[in-house]
């Protein structure tokens, strides 16, 4: 079980969401399905993400939403202006890169097909 937070503009989906997903990619995945205005929402933003404490940045973005998740972790999307910079605080992420992340995921794939 993981909780995602979501923060400013995207408290209009649910300021705390407890999912039964193995990754954050799932979670994405899920919530966007269920509510396909948060993925337009997501679509057209900047947002830092902090997954079980870590903040992941555009380099790290795919292995991090992939990595597996311990029971209990929070993953926490916050809504930030286009290009912000804060000097290394955190790292800002397209929207639209979590959206590509969550859907793209060829170890899910190689997985399937190993089956």
């Amino acid at each position: 079980m993981a909780r995602i937070c979501l923060y400013g503009d995207l408290q209009r989906f649910g300021r705390r969401i407890d999912l039964r997903v193995k990754t954050g990619a799932e979670a994405i995945r899920a919530l966007a399905t269920q509510l396909p205005a948060f993925r337009q929402k997501l679509n057209d933003g900047w947002y830092q993400v902090r997954i079980a404490g870590r903040d992941a940045g555009e380099t790290e973005l795919s292995a991090r939403l992939n990595e597996p998740l311990a029971n209990g972790a929070v993953i926490h999307i916050v809504p930030r202006l286009a290009g912000a910079k804060s000097g290394g605080v955190f790292q800002v992420v397209l929207g639209a890169a979590l959206i590509a992340v969550a859907w793209w995921n060829p170890v899910g794939w190689l997985g399937a097909a190993a089956v």
